[in-house]
């Protein structure tokens, strides 16, 4: 169980601001107060007119509220592209939030330390300030039923909420007694110790879009239903494209119809707006875009771990299936079927795009990586001998 609430979302003005200073380009930002009378930014340059239907309209009431312009936006996407150290303007949007979740949760939360702050509710000083309830435990998971070969867990779940309690009534009593602070001390650390994990905790947090860059593609796919609700919640953000690097506008130049479901989609879109996937089929493909759109027929249900385990013994699966024909074509006499291995080759793609969104990274940052390597290796071209005689660390 999580619950998620009172989110306050501040800073992207500075953030604009900063990002702009390393070319001094402030005079291209156009970031300002839509709708906001003459010196606002007005409705045809909101970035987010593009992800409404209509081009002269973004949908915000007149309220002098502060929005990302186009030019603004572009730049802080190409940022985004480059990765944490080009992307440093995030760490200054910054992001409140109350969240009450389970001890193990926050465990694992817990070692994201940069760039966080949390105050909690003290176990320590209140854990014996109100009885224990079933409903202050995490336990939607338990099994409720007796059964061959399990149990009731739940009820196993209230016995140690009731012992809780036991010690919790020993402990006040004896707060009212003279008895000495040691033995005080010693029917606390009962309620300490006994405390399971599933116990649930409120933190009032303070993070920014840069953590939560970090967080996004790691846990989205968690086996924990927890962090899948809170990866959701952060795609509910503001701008959150920010984080999860999912484009929302531009790149398509000319109308289509939705690649998914054949609804109409005007020039300059690329997103859908009955059911938000890539939308034009004249898309001008990049390997994200192919990324994102092979992404969604993934089994969102695996892990990471799973999911990279899926990606992987599916290349090698889809590669063997290459191999063979190649084989049929050498060995046996068969034509040689460009078109069935070019499709092979579409099914190593896919593979290729799962895999590495499983790792948390995108295939135009992995296409790079390698351009960059080949480059280091080879800076004149391929050579035998320095393909022989690799440096150390060289892989």
């Amino acid at each position: 169980m999580i619950k998620i609430e009172k989110t306050e979302v501040m800073g992207f003005d500075p953030a604009i601001r900063g990002m702009r200073n390393p070319m001094n380009s402030w005079d291209k930002s156009d970031s300002g107060i839509c709708k906001g009378g003459d010196d606002g930014i007005g409705c045809s340059n909101c970035a987010s007119a593009y992800l409404t239907p209509g081009e002269s309209t973004c949908g915000h009431p007149y309220d002098h509220s502060f929005q990302i312009g186009t030019n603004d936006y572009g730049l802080m996407m190409k940022l985004v592209k480059g990765g944490p150290v080009h992307a440093k303007f995030r760490r200054m949007i910054a992001v409140y939030v109350d969240i009450t979740a389970p001890l193990y949760w926050w465990k694992e939360f817990d070692t994201y330390k940069v760039g966080t702050v949390a105050n909690s509710c003290s176990t320590m000083h209140k854990i014996h300030a109100k009885e224990f309830t079933i409903d202050d435990f995490s336990h939607e998971h338990l099994i409720v039923e007796n059964g061959v070969n399990y149990i009731d867990m739940v009820g196993w779940l209230q016995k140690q909420i009731d012992v809780l309690n036991q010690w919790r009534l020993t402990y006040l009593d004896v707060d009212k007694s003279p008895i000495s602070a040691e033995a005080q001390k010693r029917y606390w650390w009962q309620m300490i110790q006994l405390l399971p994990s599933s116990y649930n905790q409120k933190r009032t947090v303070m993070l920014n879009y840069e953590v939560l860059a970090g967080i996004y593609p790691m846990r989205k796919n968690h086996k924990l239903d927890e962090w899948r609700e809170f990866c959701q919640w952060i795609v509910e953000l503001p701008w959150s494209e920010i984080i999860t690097k999912n484009k929302r506008w531009g790149g398509c130049k000319m109308e289509d119809t939705c690649v998914c479901c054949g609804e109409y989609v005007p020039e300059g879109r690329m997103v859908c707006y009955s059911c938000e996937e890539l939308s034009c089929k004249n898309l001008n493909m990049t390997p994200n875009s192919y990324q994102k759109a092979a992404l969604r027929t993934n089994n969102n249900k695996l892990n990471f771990v799973e999911q990279l385990q899926n990606g992987i013994m599916g290349l090698n699966g889809e590669a063997g299936e290459c191999i063979d024909l190649l084989k049929k074509h050498i060995f046996q006499g068969h034509e040689l079927n460009k078109e069935h291995i070019a499709k092979e080759l579409g099914d190593i793609a896919w593979y290729l795009a799962v895999s590495a969104d499983a790792i948390g990274y995108d295939l135009e940052t992995i296409f790079q990586m390698n351009i960059d390597k080949l480059q280091a290796r080879y800076p004149e071209g391929f050579d035998t001998g320095l393909s022989i005689h690799r440096k150390t660390n060289d892989i």
